[in-house]
């Protein structure tokens, strides 16, 4: 019992001593006892435990170990919390039998100073358990004899009641399952000898382990062969039949008795405070088990999706080692993939898109850890007449499946890869009406807002790369602009960077009320700027330029060549500005003058169309006054040469026309221009 191994630990000899003292006799822990040596990390880490004294045994208890400690997974689960530490012994401290929770800190950080390697500490713990009468020791009976021996027999030495034992034994059972379960998911697949003494476990889980492998004998075979997930998986199987868990069993337990005791507050319902008190009252004897379960399923997913978004990695051990898992992490990721026959056939394609798409749907379809999901929704009663005061506590909404299902990455591409922009009419999505196409190409703010929420829907809960993430957002931007009237998507790149990032600052600050309000200005480019100050001269510039050294001469001599001509020019003038084009800003200008050549046409084009108006066309001059125009032409050739531009010959024929209209008012006035004169050459097969 706790008492003998005391002795045998040193507590026993420091009480048993002949010493006088005036220290008061504390009475001694009746848990169960351990022994376990702690490998300690450097001086510089932190052991994450939380250490007070307890006034009761005289000891220093341990309260709770935190998740992150270096030691956690080498402490049993069962004294992470109310353990009282009996002795402890190392190099440096040699064998120490603290009273307080600082002595115990200091002679804890004594054994890491000064060391290099990692330091071996033994501690003692004890369960802190009081007991009033002491334990029964009875023979079995010879029906108990030919049953096999609990589990947890050896570990629940506290017979003060018949629930706490139960409670204990339960505990340890889920504790040996625990380890077992790490045994056959682990990658390195060491011997049982190795495997216990490398974890450092208790005498009592050991022999729990090897009792359960001995109990079975497809279970002892399977030891030896856990190098795939079908063989693992049936391993587990054979633990789960062994070992239940309780988890089930309590939480359907607790809720029946639940159901029954808010059964009994429909008589309370003329006064809804009372009704409101006493239901409170119940839900605070009876919390909700499952709420930290579902937390930690929820982690684990995350973890085993970003392990499949890793495409680096060549095993689970070696993602576990790079991101710092413990041994307690990676065990549960490799039952979770082992559970799936198709996932744990995944593991080694994650290199292919396709197949990790197909990893992701079946991790986010899973149902967890464990298969204990009937157990998450506590069962209220269903009542005749329900005031305002119970309607709090109605049973909780289901969530859509078929919502859920629309959000899931796979679902987003799949709807965007279907939409075509081009069709026309345009019809919406589920074929309910026709969808108008605008030529807007900026988005709005609402269609912003909208894009956003659509991707953070789709992203949570899901751990994905950064091209993955690039990916949903081109999917939720396919589907909103379609729905919008756009012709295409523009403009939505930085979604996740830009918008989201300017949402998150106008919440923090409160000053900006319009985050999503784009700060496009435009700027005026530099030839516009030329234009304006100096109209003509790039035109003029740019004929010269095409008329010395070719029309096919690239843009960038073009631009170098009108220059050096700007240069001659600001020299002789001093008002003149000296040019600083590119082949970038002469391409654009150039593009520039041509759409505004084609609107110049169409304009044309509809002039001499009209019957009447001010000009004739060039047709009713040719009908009225036969070579009018020829000579016209003739005489701007004969006058610029024949290498003119257009511009400069239809300018030369527009003067000469109305010097003729002066001396003879009989004369129709030509108006020609550089965008008509071509195509009336053309015409005239000149």
């Amino acid at each position: 019992d706790a008492q003998q191994m005391m002795k045998v630990f040193g507590q026993g000899k420091a009480q048993g001593t002949s010493k006088t003292s005036s220290e008061p006799m504390h009475p001694i822990p009746q848990g169960a006892c351990l022994r376990v040596i702690l490998t300690l990390p450097p001086p510089s880490v932190k052991l994450g435990i939380l250490l007070d004294d307890n006034t009761t045994f005289g000891m220093p208890e341990l309260k709770s170990v935190a998740k992150n400690s270096p030691i956690r997974s080498q402490i049993p689960v069962a004294f992470h919390r109310n353990s009282c530490v009996v002795s402890l012994s190392s190099q440096a401290i040699g064998h120490a039998e603290p009273k307080t929770a600082r002595k115990c800190a200091d002679l804890i950080s004594k054994s890491q100073e000064g060391r290099i390697k990692p330091v071996k500490l033994e501690v003692v713990l004890v369960q802190s358990k009081m007991s009033t009468a002491p334990p029964l020791r009875r023979k079995p009976s010879p029906e108990r004899k030919l049953s096999p021996e609990p589990i947890g027999g050896t570990y629940t030495p506290n017979h003060e009641g018949g629930s706490n034992a139960a409670n204990e034994k339960n505990l340890f059972n889920q504790v040996s399952k625990t380890v077992l379960l790490d045994f056959f998911s682990d990658e390195k697949k060491p011997a049982i000898a190795s495997f216990i003494r490398e974890r450092n476990l208790p005498g009592n889980l050991r022999s729990a382990m090897e009792r359960v492998l001995r109990s079975h004998k497809r279970l002892l075979e399977l030891a030896d062969l856990r190098d795939t997930a079908a063989r693992r998986k049936e391993a587990y199987d054979i633990i789960e039949t062994i070992l239940p868990d309780t988890f089930t069993e309590k939480a359907e337990t607790d809720n029946s008795v639940q159901a029954a005791l808010l059964e009994l507050l429909v008589s309370y319902q003329d006064d809804p405070g009372k009704h409101k008190h006493a239901v409170e009252i119940i839900q605070t004897l009876f919390p909700d088990i499952t709420k930290e379960k579902r937390g930690i399923d929820k982690k684990l997913k995350m973890a085993v999706h970003a392990f499949f978004s890793d495409k680096n990695c060549t095993s689970l051990a070696s993602y576990c080692e790079e991101n710092k898992l413990g041994v307690e992490m990676r065990g549960i990721m490799r039952r979770f993939i082992d559970k799936d026959v198709r996932l744990s056939q995944l593991v080694d394609q994650r290199a292919d898109e396709n197949r990790r798409v197909e990893a992701y749907n079946i991790i986010e379809h899973s149902s967890g850890a464990s298969n204990s999901a009937k157990a998450a929704t506590p069962v209220y009663p269903k009542t005749a007449v329900m005031d305002p005061p119970t309607a709090a506590y109605s049973r909780p909404i289901v969530p859509d499946v078929h919502a859920n299902a629309f959000f899931s990455p796979e679902n987003i591409k799949k709807v965007a890869m279907k939409l075509d922009f081009e069709a026309r009419p345009r019809i919406a999505r589920d074929g309910s009406k026709e969808i108008e196409v605008h030529e807007r190409k900026i988005p709005d703010e609402i269609l912003i807002l909208l894009t956003v929420d659509l991707y953070n829907r789709v992203m949570k809960g899901r751990v994905m790369s950064r091209r993955d993430k690039d990916n949903v957002s081109w999917g939720c931007a396919q589907i909103l602009f379609y729905d919008h009237g756009y012709k295409k998507v523009t403009r939505m790149s930085n979604l996740e960077k830009t918008w989201e990032s300017r949402l998150e600052q106008a919440y923090i600050s409160g000053a900006d009320m319009t985050p999503v309000n784009r700060n496009y200005a435009g700027s005026k480019s530099y030839t516009d700027k030329i234009e304006n100050d100096y109209p003509g001269l790039l035109t003029k510039l740019y004929e010269y330029a095409e008329k010395s050294i070719g029309k096919d001469a690239p843009f960038v001599e073009k631009a170098m060549f009108m220059n050096e001509i700007s240069m001659e020019d600001a020299a002789d003038d001093p008002n003149m500005p000296i040019l600083e084009l590119n082949k970038t800003r002469l391409s654009a200008w150039v593009k520039q003058q041509k759409r505004s050549e084609g609107v110049e046409e169409s304009a044309q084009a509809k002039l001499e169309s009209k019957p009447e108006g001010d000009y004739l066309s060039f047709e009713k001059i040719e009908e009225k006054h036969p070579g009018l125009i020829d000579d016209l032409y003739n005489f701007a050739v004969e006058a610029m040469g024949p290498n003119a531009s257009y511009h400069i010959l239809a300018t030369c024929m527009n003067e000469k026309s109305k010097e003729d209209v002066e001396q003879h008012l009989t004369l129709p006035l030509v108006m020609m221009s550089k965008a008509t004169l071509p195509n009336w050459v053309k015409k005239r097969g000149l």
